[in-house]
C-alpha cells in the first residue's frame, strides 16, 4: 500500500487492515438520468479520501475539466 496502486473490489471486507491514507472511489450508474447520449443514463465517481489527498484530486478535477471542454 505504500507505494503502489491496490485495487480491492469490496474494501469493507478489510476493515480495520485498510489503511487510512486510502484513497476511496466508488463508481456507480444511474440510468434514470439522461445526459443526451446513445449510452445508457450517466456514470458517477465518489471519491472520498484524507485531507492530503485534496491537492492531488483538485489537480485531476481540473485536467479532466479542460479535457472535457476542449
Amino acid at each position: 500500500f505504500i507505494d503502489a496502486v491496490c485495487l480491492i473490489e469490496w474494501p469493507d471486507r478489510l476493515q480495520k487492515l485498510l489503511p487510512k491514507t486510502n484513497l476511496s472511489i466508488h463508481l456507480y450508474a444511474d440510468d434514470s438520468v439522461d445526459d443526451g447520449k446513445d449510452d445508457t443514463g450517466v456514470r458517477f465517481a465518489d471519491v472520498t479520501a484524507p485531507p492530503h489527498w485534496a491537492d492531488r484530486i483538485n489537480d485531476l478535477v481540473t485536467s479532466i475539466a479542460r479535457k472535457s471542454t476542449s
